[in-house]
C-alpha cells in the first residue's frame, strides 16, 4: 500500500513538473514573439525561471 501511494506520488510529481517545463517554453516562446533576443538571452542567463516568470508577470500587469 505504502508504495502503491509513492508510485502515485511521484507519477503525480512528474506530470507536475513535465506541466512546469512546458508552461515555462510557452512563456520563452512568447517572450521570443514579443522582445528580442538579446534581452531574452539576459534573463536566461541570470536563470531561475521563477525569476523570468515573475518578470512576465509583471510587464503583462
Amino acid at each position: 500500500m505504502f508504495i502503491l501511494s509513492r508510485h502515485s506520488f511521484s507519477s503525480f510529481f512528474l506530470v507536475i513538473l513535465s506541466f512546469r517545463s512546458s508552461f515555462f517554453l510557452f512563456i520563452l516562446w512568447i517572450n521570443c514573439l514579443i522582445q528580442p533576443t538579446k534581452r531574452l538571452q539576459s534573463i536566461h542567463l541570470q536563470g531561475g525561471d521563477f525569476e523570468f516568470r515573475e518578470k512576465i508577470i509583471q510587464k503583462l500587469a
